[in-house]
C-alpha cells in the first residue's frame, strides 16, 4: 500500500497522469475508498492560453506546490467557475459545462426565444441537485434560467414595486450563487440590487436594493454563498475594497481590506471560497491573488503567483479539483 500513500499526496493533474500508468493504479484512484480520502491541498488558478495548433489549452497553477500544469479545454474563453469546480466556457452561442480535470464536457447551443441576450453575463451556479446557467435577457425585465438536465428555459417576468421599472430594465446579473433552493443574483448600473428566485420554477421571490447602513449600496461586487450565508466582495471608485455579509436587505461589513491592498488591487476579476478561505483574483496589468480567512478577522494576504506567468488571453479564475463528477452528471468525454 506504499504506492497508495504516494498517490494520496499527488496534486490533481499529476494524479490523473498516474491514473493512466497501469490498471492497478487506475482501479485505486477510481475507487470510492480513495475518493473519500484524497484531499488536494489547494485550489487552482485557471489561466486561459492562446490556441496552439488549433487546440484550446488552459494553464493550471497549483498554489501550494507553485507549479503550472496544462489541461485541454473546449474553448479558451472561460465564462464562469462554480463552487463545486465545474467550469462554463463558451464560443459565440455555444456553451460547454464540464470538469476540466477529467476533460468531460456537455455542449449546449443557445436557443432562446429572444433574439437579444447578453452572453457576457452568463454565470454558472450549482447546488446539490445540479447546475444552472443564468443569463440576463435583453427584453423588458426578464431573466432566463437554464435547467441543464432538461435543456429547458424558465423565464421570470415578475418584478417588485420597490424597484422602479426603468431601474430593473437596467439590472445586470454580474454574479450568481445558489443557497438551498434559491438562486441569488446581484446586479447594478449604479445601485446594487439582489434578485432571488426559486430553482425549480424560476419564480421571483424578491428583488430589492441592498443597504449598507442607511445608504443604498453602490459599486462593483462579486457574490458567493458559503455555509448558508451570502457574502459580497467588492470595490468602489475610490478603490475601497472589503468583505460584506448580506442579511435580508442589509449589508453588514465584515472587514475592510488594508490600504496596502485596497489601493493597489482595486478590481476583482473573480472570487471563490475553499476551506474557509476566500480567494480573490485581481488583474489590471499584472495578475495577483489576495486571500482572506473567514475564521481570522482581518487576515488579508497577498499571494504571489509562481513564475514564469504563461501568456494569457482571458480573465483568471479559481477552480477546485474533484475526483467525482458533481451530481452524477452524464458529461461527454468529447466536444
Amino acid at each position: 500500500m506504499e504506492h497508495v500513500d504516494i498517490l494520496l499526496k499527488l496534486p490533481g493533474p499529476s494524479l490523473l497522469r498516474a491514473r493512466a500508468v497501469c490498471k492497478a493504479w487506475k482501479e485505486v484512484i477510481d475507487s470510492p475508498w480513495f475518493s473519500n480520502r484524497y484531499r488536494d491541498p489547494s485550489p487552482y488558478i485557471l489561466l486561459p492560453s492562446p490556441n496552439q495548433e488549433g487546440l484550446p489549452l488552459c494553464n493550471i497553477c497549483h498554489l501550494v506546490l507553485g507549479k503550472w500544469f496544462k489541461l485541454e479545454f473546449p474553448s479558451t474563453y472561460i465564462q464562469s467557475v462554480s463552487q463545486s469546480g465545474l467550469v462554463l466556457v463558451r464560443e459565440g452561442r455555444v456553451f460547454w459545462v464540464g470538469n476540466p480535470f477529467f476533460n468531460k464536457w456537455k455542449r449546449y447551443s443557445l436557443e432562446l426565444p429572444y433574439a437579444k441576450f447578453d452572453h457576457e453575463l452568463a454565470t454558472l451556479a450549482d447546488d446539490e441537485q445540479g447546475y444552472r446557467v443564468v443569463f440576463r435577457v435583453r427584453r423588458f425585465m426578464q431573466t432566463a434560467v437554464l435547467y441543464s438536465w432538461k435543456s429547458e428555459w424558465l423565464v421570470t417576468e415578475e418584478r417588485k414595486e420597490d424597484i422602479k421599472m426603468e431601474d430593473f430594465a437596467e439590472f445586470v446579473t454580474s454574479s450568481s450563487t445558489v443557497c438551498g433552493n434559491i438562486i441569488h443574483s446581484i446586479g447594478s448600473k449604479n445601485k446594487v440590487a439582489l434578485l432571488s428566485c426559486r430553482v425549480d420554477n424560476g419564480k421571483v421571490l424578491s428583488l430589492c436594493y441592498l443597504k449598507l447602513g442607511s445608504e443604498v449600496l453602490e459599486g462593483r461586487f462579486k457574490l458567493f454563498g458559503w455555509d448558508g450565508k451570502l457574502y459580497l466582495l467588492g470595490e468602489n471608485d475610490s478603490h475601497l475594497f472589503g468583505l460584506f455579509e448580506i442579511r435580508g436587505e442589509n449589508v453588514v461589513l465584515i472587514s475592510w481590506a488594508p490600504e496596502s491592498i485596497s489601493t493597489k488591487f482595486p478590481f476583482v476579476r473573480s472570487a471563490s471560497i475553499y476551506n474557509n478561505t476566500i480567494y480573490c483574483i485581481f488583474q489590471v496589468k499584472l495578475a495577483m491573488l489576495v486571500t482572506y480567512n473567514l475564521s481570522k478577522h482581518g487576515s488579508w494576504q497577498v499571494v504571489s503567483l509562481p513564475e514564469p506567468l504563461p501568456p494569457c488571453i482571458g480573465i483568471l479564475n479559481i477552480v477546485k479539483f474533484s475526483l467525482d463528477l458533481p451530481f452524477g452528471l452524464d458529461l461527454c468525454s468529447s466536444y
